[in-house]
């Protein structure tokens, strides 16, 4: 079976190693979350080290490749915050000219749930509106005045300036926002197999 060169990162994936930097390209890494978050965070700081490092080397410009990388960042902080299962959470970036991409994934309860935990939410029927408002400025099972969201707003504003597409996976249902179209940015359900958890890929273009 082709692995189309994903070999090493499917390696590191079954040795549950927490980092894995490609040693060669250097634009492949691999981040798995733990079961809380470390006081030590040079792991993570070098896995955002290496993501910004390929988002450059992909020709993204700096002030572009340290947005994605905060992207990421506050996803991977969802895990931890909303999964109820964070050490199941996988964090993975791949960079190649003129492109950038990152997946985040973890087990756990999964949207419907996690907004269901908060009162304003209690009554929320299914997983296509629980995605719709994961993506809404404030929304969380905090409550809307917590002033606390998911953080998906970052990509958003990236997506203003780039080539790109987002998919967001929760339950049964995805959510997919083409970024091709900067002043409006649609979004489209679509209704799938029963998927444990959350998902979310990225992919950017410069």
């Amino acid at each position: 079976m082709a692995l189309n060169g994903t070999e090493a990162i499917i390696e590191a994936l079954s040795k549950r190693r927490h980092l894995w930097i490609c040693p060669t390209s250097k634009r492949l890494g691999l981040y798995r979350t733990y079961a809380a978050p470390q006081q030590d965070e040079t792991p993570w700081v070098q896995f955002g080290v290496a993501a910004h490092y390929s988002a450059v080397q992909a020709g993204f410009s700096r002030d572009v490749a340290a947005q994605l990388v905060g992207a990421i960042g506050e996803m991977q902080s969802n895990i931890y915050e909303h999964s109820q299962a964070s050490v199941t959470g996988i964090i993975a970036f791949r960079a190649a000219p003129g492109v950038f991409e990152f997946v985040v994934s973890d087990r756990g309860i999964g949207v419907l749930e996690s907004l269901k935990r908060c009162p304003d939410y209690a009554n929320l029927a299914g997983y296509s509106q629980a995605l719709r408002l994961a993506l809404t400025d404030g929304v969380s099972r905090y409550g809307p005045l917590s002033g606390r969201g998911l953080g998906f707003r970052p990509l958003f504003r990236g997506l203003s300036n780039l080539n790109g597409a987002l998919r967001f996976r929760s339950g049964n249902y995805a959510l997919t926002i083409d970024g091709q179209n900067a002043g409006s940015i649609p979004a489209k359900l679509w209704q799938k197999p029963i998927l444990q958890g959350f998902f979310a890929s990225v992919i950017c273009r410069c």
